[in-house]
């Protein structure tokens, strides 16, 4: 049994050395398929650093908006959560107190009907 694996090695090593044309083929594809993986992945990469770079260059302002969930999405269909979390103005003060924020603030959003001046009813959304 233990010449199995041998044999098997040397009937790999005879075909490599009958067809050297195929093995010089096959060895190149995998040398230019390696080096286009490579080549691709560098310039997603240094694409990447460079827009962050640029981005960090022309300007300095990070804005971190933090929302509270008020629905889910199951099986393609959209449910209100019934208590959401409500942020207060404690809650704002506690976040600008981290290291490094500058500053913040609260903004409010709803909806609403409305009648301007006509008997038609428009939807709106308030911020």
């Amino acid at each position: 049994m233990a010449s199995l694996p041998l044999q098997s090695i040397g009937v790999g090593f005879d075909a490599l050395r009958v067809n050297p044309l195929r093995t010089f083929l096959a060895t190149l594809g995998v040398i230019i398929g390696v080096a286009a993986l490579v080549a691709v992945l560098s310039l997603g990469d240094g694409m990447q650093e460079a827009a962050r770079a640029q981005l960090a260059q022309t300007t300095d302002i990070q804005t971190v908006v933090v929302r509270p969930l008020r629905s889910e999405t199951v099986d393609g269909q959209l449910f209100p959560i019934r208590d959401p979390v409500r942020f207060t103005v404690d809650d704002a003060t506690a976040l600008g107190a981290l290291d490094g924020a500058d500053g913040w603030g609260i903004v409010t959003t709803g909806r609403a009907e409305v009648r301007l001046g006509s008997p038609e009813l428009r939807r709106m959304a308030m911020v």
